[in-house]
């Protein structure tokens, strides 16, 4: 495992999400902590203090790119089922 003495391991970025099993196996199932659930009530906090928080109905994703290639795009449209618009 990669783990080399640490205790636990911190997910800093919002996608490690997607790939948390793979990390977990690479340090050997030491605890990892992750940062997404704060940052989801930070971003509701937000929204409701702008008065743009809506809790009923559906809701969706939209990508916007500029420079980044096609290829990240149809990963990231495939990990969150979001759609692509060009700018």
């Amino acid at each position: 495992p990669l783990a080399c003495g640490m205790d636990a391991l911190v997910l800093g970025c919002t996608h490690y999400p997607f790939v948390r099993g793979a990390i977990s196996a690479a340090i050997g199932g030491l605890p990892i902590y992750d940062g997404n659930e704060g940052i989801a009530r930070q971003t509701r906090r937000l929204l409701a203090e702008s008065d743009l928080l809506q809790e009923a109905g559906q809701g969706g994703v939209t990508m916007l790119r500029r420079g980044q290639s096609p290829e990240f795009f149809g990963l990231a449209r495939e990990l969150i089922g979001a759609k692509e618009e060009k700018v």
